[in-house]
């Protein structure tokens, strides 16, 4: 992969957010058939919302703009709990989306989890395609409420090795080599 960055968020940043914060919820409003307007002031609200809920409930969050090849893609947050790491957000443009980033900093934050001993937790809307990459890389459901799914990560339950799979044979652990 490419030289992925993590960029300090700065207040002049805001409308790159946004754009990535409206990006995630395009389905969602065409399904609405909201003139353009109004579509547009709900999701600077919501922006608005959100920035300031993230805020007030993660007060000491790692904010990051990601940059490849040049290019401003997405965002995350994580908060660095005592003993869990909190991915409290993370989005990306659509023409960086299924391209393996989102992987690659997750797999990043599992070696560094499994490094201080700590678990992940994060929370996605059910029906989000997001979803599946998270179960593929050992994230387990431990609580639903209907519209989110809360899951969680941990070293020594569904971990995946760095990229390869996690396995027991008579009493043995290691990692499955795929040849």
């Amino acid at each position: 992969m490419k030289s992925l960055k993590a960029l300090s968020v700065l207040p002049g940043d805001e409308s790159f957010l946004y754009r990535v914060y409206a990006s995630t919820r395009e389905d969602e409003l065409k399904v609405w058939g909201w003139e353009n307007q109004t579509a547009e002031a709900f999701l600077h609200m919501q922006f608005r919302l959100q920035q300031h809920a993230y805020r007030l409930r993660y007060p000491d969050t790692e904010h990051r703009i990601l940059w490849l090849e040049g290019n401003l893609i997405g965002q995350y947050r994580l908060n660095r709990g005592t003993e869990e790491i909190t991915v409290v957000d993370i989005s990306l443009l659509p023409d960086w989306r299924n391209a393996g980033i989102g992987t690659s900093l997750f797999r990043q934050w599992q070696v560094e989890a499994e490094r201080t001993g700590k678990g992940i937790r994060l929370q996605v809307q059910q029906d989000s395609r997001a979803r599946k990459l998270y179960e593929r890389l050992g994230f387990v459901s431990v609580r639903e409420d209907g519209v989110y799914v809360e899951m969680t990560w941990r070293a020594d339950v569904g971990a995946d090795c760095d990229g390869l799979t996690r396995m027991n044979t008579g009493g043995h652990e290691g990692c499955q080599i795929h040849m």
